[in-house]
C-alpha cells in the first residue's frame, strides 16, 4: 500500500511541477480551458488602446481609433483602429460563445480575409435595426476576435503557469497584434 501511495504522489507532483513549468501562450492556453472558474473576455474598449500601443511600439505613427471605413457601395464598418500613413486598420469582431474552442484561432493564420465573412448590425435614423454582411473583408484591415481573448476573471490577476488570467490573455493579445504588424512593411521615418 505505501508503494501504490508513493508512486501516486509521484505522479501527482510530477504533473503538477510540469504544468506550472509551462508558459501559458497563443499555442497553448485553450489547454487550460477545462477549469472551473468564470470567464470573460477583453471588451474592445480595453482592447483599442493595446492595439494603439503595439501599433506605436512598432514605430507606425497615426493610428486613430473607431473609424468608419466604406468597403463597398453603400457597405461600411467601423474599425477599432486605423492607421493613416500605412493605411491599415484592426476589426476587433465583439460577441462570443461557449464552448471554448481552440479552432475559434484558425483565422489568424490566413494571409488574406478572402474566406473571412462579417455581419454587423446597422441602426437605422429610423429606430429599426438591420444587418449588413461583408462577404470579404479588405486584406489591409487585421481581425481579432473576442472569442479568442477569454480569461477566467476569478483568478488573481497576476503572471500565473496554471491559470488563464487577464493579464495572460493581454500578452496573448499583444502577441498576436505583433504577428499582424509582422506581415507590413517597416514604417520609414
Amino acid at each position: 500500500m505505501k508503494i501504490i501511495s508513493s508512486i501516486l504522489l509521484i505522479v501527482i507532483s510530477n504533473v503538477c511541477y510540469c504544468q506550472n513549468n509551462t508558459k501559458i501562450n497563443t499555442s497553448n492556453y485553450y489547454d487550460y480551458s477545462n477549469m472551473f472558474g468564470t470567464i470573460a473576455y477583453l471588451h474592445d474598449y480595453e482592447v483599442a488602446p493595446i492595439i494603439k500601443d503595439e501599433i506605436i511600439k512598432a514605430g507606425y505613427d497615426y493610428p486613430a481609433t473607431n473609424q468608419l471605413m466604406k468597403v463597398q457601395d453603400g457597405q461600411y464598418i467601423t474599425l477599432t483602429i486605423y492607421e493613416y500613413r500605412l493605411k491599415f486598420g484592426f476589426l476587433y469582431i465583439q460577441g462570443h460563445h461557449i464552448p471554448l474552442n481552440k479552432n475559434d484561432r484558425k483565422f489568424l493564420l490566413n494571409k488574406t480575409n478572402s474566406a473571412l465573412q462579417y455581419a454587423q448590425t446597422e441602426i437605422n435614423a429610423d429606430k429599426t435595426v438591420g444587418y449588413t454582411k461583408i462577404n470579404r473583408l479588405p486584406d489591409n484591415i487585421f481581425v481579432l476576435d473576442e472569442n479568442c481573448y477569454w480569461y477566467y476573471s476569478d483568478s488573481k490577476d497576476v503572471s500565473s503557469n496554471s491559470v488563464v488570467s487577464k493579464s495572460t490573455i493581454i500578452e496573448i493579445l499583444r502577441q498576436d497584434i505583433r504577428m499582424y504588424l509582422a506581415r507590413l512593411s517597416k514604417p520609414v521615418k
